[in-house]
């Protein structure tokens, strides 16, 4: 029973080797050269890479609408990217009246930094502001918002006939989970 075994174990040893000697070897990445008078990036120390804390992700940042209107989205994309400009401002302040919801311009007020911590959810300088502080669809008509309460805001562009209310509209409504105070 001894030698089987001893037998088995060589045999098991034998096949390892062979199906380690065929399998192909793993490629490595090109070699560099570490020379530190040719290198034009010194390294960091370990040390401080560990000890630098992440950077905090950040709710608010005015290049939220910054894909606004473009021709790689649709009509769509650019609500939803309103949308969530508007659930960021909810999710920062947690009390919806904060919002200014009366108009166009006073919701485009809030949002770029009329609003308590003066904080700057979009660039006041974004293209599709116009010169009365509204913020446009990508047909250059302003975007019609309405407050059906103040957690919920329909968000509608008039679409490429530029009229509201008409079969080429596009809207949604952003709700937030807040609750009025």
């Amino acid at each position: 029973m001894n030698t089987r075994l001893t037998v088995g174990l060589a045999i098991l040893c034998a096949l390892i080797a062979l199906l380690l000697f065929t399998l192909p070897e793993p490629e490595r990445p090109a070699e560099t050269n570490n020379d530190s008078a040719n290198s034009t990036t010194p390294l960091q120390p370990i040390e401080e890479i560990l000890d630098t804390p992440p950077e905090p992700l950040s709710i608010t940042d005015p290049k939220l609408l910054q894909e606004y209107g473009s021709t790689s989205s649709t009509p769509i994309d650019d609500l939803e990217r309103v949308d969530n400009v508007l659930q960021r401002f909810w999710l920062l302040y947690k009390n919806p009246d904060l919002l200014r919801v009366g108009s166009n311009e006073e919701i485009v007020e809030s949002l770029t930094g009329s609003n308590p911590d003066g904080i700057a959810f979009i660039s006041p300088d974004n293209t599709f502001i116009d010169s009365q502080g509204r913020l446009l669809d990508r047909w250059g008509a302003p975007l019609f918002f309405h407050a059906q309460s103040l957690t919920h805001i329909e968000i509608r562009s008039a679409g490429p006939d530029k009229e509201l209310f008409t079969d080429d509209d596009v809207h949604t409504v952003s709700r937030s989970s807040i609750r009025p105070r």
